[in-house]
């Protein structure tokens, strides 16, 4: 894909309206809510081995926030350093996977779309990391695709 393609895609996320949307694990024990716009990286459904194997499944939803739009309202997930600039947020009670919090900059928040109250809400634009992507799992949209991350061509 050109990257005058994947601009536009962004450019079209970033405008988009700001959001309010809530969420949590699936026991309860976290509860959070975001307030705000998204990032430059917007909603994406990434296909890296390191996400596969943090929640078991062979792609996740994201939505990238900056950080000041997070707000943990119930509980106190639990933080594990998955690599040096991030870390991965979840509930230690069910082990729900919440949060991708880079700790560096630039800093920003990614949460985990299949956690919000509503998942619908916001739809990935992106698909990121396919050269990971699982061969059996066909995915059809969105259509922009990223083999190694959000800065490949």
């Amino acid at each position: 894909m050109a990257g005058g393609a994947f601009e536009a895609i962004r450019a079209q996320t970033v405008s988009a309206s700001a959001v309010d949307v809530t969420g949590g694990c699936q026991c309860g024990a976290v509860r959070f809510r975001v307030v705000g716009r998204m990032n430059a990286h917007g909603a994406m459904l990434c296909h890296c081995r390191m996400c596969q194997r943090a929640h078991g499944a062979p792609a996740v939803a994201w939505a990238s926030f900056p950080p000041e739009a997070l707000q943990v309202t119930q509980g106190t997930p639990t933080r594990y350093r998955s690599s040096p600039p991030a870390e991965r947020h979840f509930c230690a009670t069910c082990g729900t996977p919440l949060f991708f919090i880079w700790t560096e900059p630039p800093r920003y928040t990614d949460i985990a779309l299949a956690c919000l109250d509503d998942p619908a809400t916001i739809a990935p634009t992106v698909q990121i990391w396919t050269d990971s992507k699982t061969p059996w799992l066909e995915i059809t949209t969105p259509a922009a695709t990223r083999p190694h991350g959000l800065t490949s061509d």
